[in-house]
């Protein structure tokens, strides 16, 4: 969990420090579908799943709208530590796996999200990338986190949390 933890922190400083206005600016929440709930909150975006361990998710195209992600820019997964494309358009199609959520960034403003030394008191370090589109990139040893719906909705909280009180 400290990991985890750490990795929701670095990814809301990141954020703060790309957007003089992340701290003041309100969330927008959308339906993707039955299942999914995307976060907005440039420059964070968060998709949050019901799904439980061991099911994945139809391809969920997040559009530019939400993000204003530049087209074919990298975009990183601070939970899991995958980088992922955005298409030409500047969308970003993506899955989430195993019911884990995704708190994304681009990697140009990821700050200190996935650095490893932010991980120097553990034994394992997230790591892993891929390229995105709907292939879901890749992982790396460490970088698995098992979490059931509770974790699904305590996440959601500290994003909201994060996202509202700040």
């Amino acid at each position: 969990m400290y990991r985890f933890f750490t990795s929701l922190n670095a990814a809301r400083s990141a954020a703060g420090a790309a957007s003089s206005s992340f701290y003041t600016t309100q969330m927008n929440l959308t339906g993707m579908t039955s299942n999914e709930l995307l976060i907005a909150k440039g420059p964070l975006v968060s998709l949050l799943s019901n799904r439980g361990e061991g099911q994945s998710s139809p391809d969920i195209t997040i559009p530019v709208a939400q993000t204003k992600w530049s087209p074919n820019s990298a975009v990183i997964d601070a939970v899991s530590c995958q980088t992922f494309t955005t298409n030409s358009g500047g969308d970003l199609v993506i899955k989430i796996d195993n019911g884990l959520p995704r708190v994304l960034i681009a990697d140009a403003q990821k700050g200190k999200v996935c650095d490893p030394s932010l991980f120097t008191n553990q034994t394992s370090v997230p790591s892993g990338s891929g390229s995105g589109g709907n292939s879901g990139g890749g992982s790396g040893a460490g970088s698995k986190l098992e979490m059931g719906f509770a974790g699904v909705i305590a996440t959601a909280g500290l994003v909201l949390a994060t996202q509202v009180l700040l």
